[in-house]
């Protein structure tokens, strides 16, 4: 029980970041964005140079399809579907640690998403 303390203390701070700018950008939410980016880093001066070259940025590789995927196609794929009983299995088993076991899982799942988005569609 006293372990879990510190994970539950984290999950209530998470609800206090803001959302990332570069995510409102792809969704549309460009004032909110440079809001953030503002206030982060030009002490709310959203003229800064340094906000606006971000702020481009982002808006550049936003069009150019850097971030195309979605977390919710993480679920959808075939690694994940395998790496859930894995996990599952990691739990009840006393040799495996089971935050080693769902870190690498997580892991390998990610990048290979992020290697089927990237990577040209195969004949």
């Amino acid at each position: 029980m006293l372990q879990s303390a510190p994970s539950f203390v984290q999950l209530l701070l998470v609800l206090l970041l803001p959302e990332s700018p570069r995510w409102l950008v792809s969704r549309g939410k460009d004032e909110k964005a440079l809001e953030i980016l503002a206030k982060y880093h030009a002490n709310g001066d959203r003229e800064d140079p340094l906000v606006r070259f971000e702020y481009a940025e982002m808006k550049v590789s936003i069009r150019q399809g850097e971030q195309k995927g979605r977390w919710s196609e993480l679920f959808k794929t075939r690694e994940y579907s395998l790496s859930l009983p894995r996990m599952l299995l990691a739990t009840r088993s006393d040799e495996l640690d089971i935050h080693q076991v769902a870190i690498v899982t997580v892991f390998s799942s990610v990048s290979a998403v992020a290697s089927s988005l990237s990577s040209p569609a195969r004949v």
